[in-house]
């Protein structure tokens, strides 16, 4: 099958040119893009699209209502206005900030150059294989940790209590 410039095209390109709707199809390289391409694919295209979708992103008009006439239940609250919250003193502000400071100090001064120098010593292949092993310590626990989970589930079942 040869394609609108007349080259042959492949299977495979053939297949997707069949299948494809006329719109999702890209243009031969001797076809301009026409409708929505050409007209979005420039910068006055993009300005364009930019000022149709500005609608979209206005608010609705919000209703307001007048509560200076209000002398229902809370209206003292009402009337009083904002009120802002009470602050209560921290007072191990200090501490927290300085081991802050600390624990930063020690990522940045050692445990940034030691990774860098794990990472250079020793090789991805060998970094996963050590990943591995970490993983497969943890094995035995969740092994007792099911083995623990069934038997509560058989006891429950002899008990009558079928609730796992």
């Amino acid at each position: 099958m040869n394609d609108e410039a007349g080259q042959l095209l492949s299977p495979e390109a053939m297949s997707r040119r069949r299948f494809l709707p006329a719109a999702w199809r890209s243009p031969n390289r001797h076809q301009r893009a026409s409708g929505w391409r050409r007209l979005y694919g420039t910068p006055c295209g993009s300005l364009l699209l930019a000022l149709l979708s500005l609608p979209v992103g206005c608010a609705p008009p919000t209703l307001r209502r007048d509560w200076s006439s209000y002398d229902g239940p809370g209206a003292v609250a009402v009337h009083r206005g904002n009120v802002t919250p009470p602050t209560f003193p921290y007072a191990l502000k200090p501490v927290n900030r300085t081991l802050w400071g600390l624990s930063n100090a020690l990522i940045a001064g050692v445990a940034k150059p030691l990774a860098a120098i794990h990472r250079a010593l020793i090789s991805s292949f060998a970094r996963e294989r050590i990943r591995g092993l970490a993983a497969n310590l943890v094995f035995p626990r969740k092994v007792a940790a099911n083995i623990l989970h069934i038997n509560r589930l058989i006891s429950n079942e002899l008990s009558g209590n079928v609730r796992p």
